[in-house]
């Protein structure tokens, strides 16, 4: 029987780029889900924060979409940066008088800007859609192109709720 020399040599020649593309692969796929729960965990806790803002009795309306942006900032964690394009995070805050109005824009309307029921100003409005949404860009871009993603939060402003007054004072109009 004959010895057959360099078999070994064109198996690795032949299988290591698709091991080393494969793991590449996974890395950014694993990569690309941290990103996305991040980006759930800091929404999530920017909402919590943001949504018990202002005072019981009235006052001045809060500016939660940049207390959003803050937020943001401080839990999104390190590697996140790096992954997602700085300059296309964009936080949106539409606010809703009562869950109706919420229902009517969600079923007919595709674009919620459009919606006549939902408002910029936040003043007795008690329902919110905190929104975020941002540019991935793939570790190694080979594989993936860099998607846009957004996710959405439904929250209840505790202090801009008139049906259930907390505290001394009315602030409903």
């Amino acid at each position: 029987m004959k010895k057959i020399r360099g078999s070994i040599s064109v198996e690795v020649a032949l299988g290591l780029p698709v091991l080393i593309l494969t793991v590449f692969a996974w890395f950014d796929l694993c990569v690309m889900s941290y990103a996305f729960a991040v980006s759930d965990h800091a929404l999530n806790v920017a909402t919590s924060e943001t949504k018990k803002l202002g005072k019981v009795g009235g006052g001045t309306a809060e500016d939660y979409e940049g207390y959003v942006e803050s937020a943001l900032v401080t839990s999104s964690g390190i590697l996140f940066p790096l992954v997602v394009k700085a300059d296309s995070v964009k936080t949106d805050v539409h606010y809703f008088k009562n869950i109706d109005s919420l229902s009517t824009c969600s079923d007919k309307y595709k674009n919620i800007d459009d919606c006549p029921g939902v408002n910029k100003k936040p003043k007795n409005m008690a329902i919110a859609i905190y929104s975020l949404s941002f540019q991935y860009k793939p570790v190694f871009s080979y594989f993936l192109e860099p998607m846009n993603i957004k996710r959405e939060v439904i929250a209840i402003q505790e202090y801009e709720r008139c049906k259930f007054k907390v505290g001394p004072g009315d602030h409903c109009e």
